[in-house]
């Protein structure tokens, strides 16, 4: 073991022991559950093609789109870095200021229904991630 390694192995093991503070909080996180919501236009993005791909708790990214001609509180879903729909205009405003005032969200699949109409065969949860100092 080099000495870079062994310091660096020593340091961790003294502020895991309580020895040795480091000036910063511990964060913990709670995931505080906003939204279920089916994916709109599933068939006009990467959606239905690639259902057979996905799986329960796959995180998906939401990515707004405040140029989109249709909703100006567009969100779009990202599986993949690719784009496979949007949340459905009907649900998008609380989301859309949450994701505008900086809020940490973290979305996932939730249900997979392929025998389902398109408007029904996704599910994703959005959650908000609430942090808090533990010390």
């Amino acid at each position: 073991m080099n000495r870079l390694a062994f310091f660096k192995n020593s340091l961790s093991a003294l502020a895991a022991s309580g020895f040795l503070k480091f000036g910063f909080n511990k964060l913990q996180s709670n995931k505080i559950k906003l939204l279920s919501t089916n994916i709109a236009g599933l068939q006009y993005y990467k959606g239905i093609e690639n259902i057979n791909n996905f799986k329960i708790n796959d995180e998906v990214q939401l990515i707004r789109e405040p140029n989109n001609k249709y909703d100006r509180n567009a969100i779009a879903i990202y599986w993949n870095k690719l784009k496979i729909g949007f949340i459905p205009r009907s649900k998008n405003l609380i989301i859309k200021n949450l994701i505008d005032g900086g809020q940490n969200l973290y979305s996932c699949i939730n249900q997979i229904n392929k025998e389902e109409s398109v408007w029904e065969k996704i599910e994703i949860n959005i959650y908000l991630i609430e942090n808090y100092d533990i010390n």
